[in-house]
């Protein structure tokens, strides 16, 4: 299952790229952005165990110390100011029914304000392994941007598997 992850991934990224072209007439160039999975980090608490098992060290896997445990994990975006996300594409697994990303969100950071761009949800559930694409989106970020995903565990022993993460961006 986690090859089929990893390939999964790797061909949503490549779709994203093959997307994303370039404009000879000084146009905004659209590009594809692979967030790479040691850039997540848990939003405060304790709770949240990320690590990379040996197995399949592409793969970010997160746990938790309780069930029903609605955690955010967060990562930075590196977009241009003024940058605008086209679209998002985020390749994982869940255990079970009750194990899931609950929601994707797209904050902006301006000094020290932060103003929630947009809510994703839900994401469904998907123990074979999946990936996710938003919508088509047309956000412009004048600030720093961070995603986040708000998880749920069914049980302390379920773990979720996020292959990649990858974002279409007109710069």
């Amino acid at each position: 299952m986690k090859k089929k992850l990893y390939f999964t991934t790797v061909l949503i990224v490549l779709t994203l790229c093959i997307i994303a072209g370039t404009s000879g007439n000084g146009e905004a160039v659209e590009r594809a952005l692979a967030l790479g999975n040691y850039m997540w980090h848990e939003e405060g608490g304790s709770t949240l165990t990320l690590d990379h098992p040996q197995s399949s060290p592409n793969d970010l896997r997160v746990t938790s110390t309780a069930a029903g445990d609605l955690k955010w994990i967060d990562a930075a975006i590196p977009i241009n100011f003024g940058g605008t996300v086209k679209l998002i594409a985020i390749c994982y697994q869940t255990p079970n029914a009750g194990t899931s990303i609950v929601q994707v969100r797209l904050s902006e950071y301006i000094l020290k304000t932060a103003t929630v761009l947009i809510d994703l949800s839900p994401i469904a559930e998907s123990s074979a392994g999946t990936c996710y694409v938003s919508p088509p989106l047309n956000l412009t970020a004048d600030g720093a941007l961070v995603m986040s995903l708000r998880l749920k565990f069914a049980s302390a022993s379920d773990s979720i598997a996020i292959g990649a993460t990858a974002i279409l961006l007109d710069e």
